[in-house]
């Protein structure tokens, strides 16, 4: 699972448990993050990459945004988007598709 939250925004364990539906929930390691992902913290793009199950959830705040830099793959080098086009619940066009789980209803975080 990934969060998407603003760089100075602090992740509240309590409300993605609840979303989440699980108590067993962790924050990573960096060496994690990029075993998992294969991304650096601060570069992981929201959409595109995710292996099938994996759930993407976004902070609404960043919904308030006029424009969002989110992380493009590369570390200090981020892609510009605005919020309406900010949907990671769209499949990837690749063969290897991510399902989003519950993105629609999670973006109340």
């Amino acid at each position: 699972m990934v969060k998407t939250l603003g760089g100075d925004q602090n992740a509240i364990s309590g409300l993605i448990k609840k979303v989440v539906g699980s108590r067993n929930i962790s924050m990573c390691s960096p060496e994690k993050v990029k075993l998992i992902t294969g991304y650096e913290i601060g570069s992981i793009p929201p959409f595109h990459w995710q292996p099938k199950g994996f759930r993407s959830f976004i902070d609404k705040s960043l919904l308030q945004e006029t424009v969002l830099g989110v992380g493009s793959g590369l570390w200090r080098l981020e892609t510009f988007i605005t919020p309406e086009k900010f949907d990671p619940c769209q499949p990837c066009p690749s063969s290897q598709p991510h399902q989003c789980g519950k993105l629609k209803e999670s973006r109340v975080m």
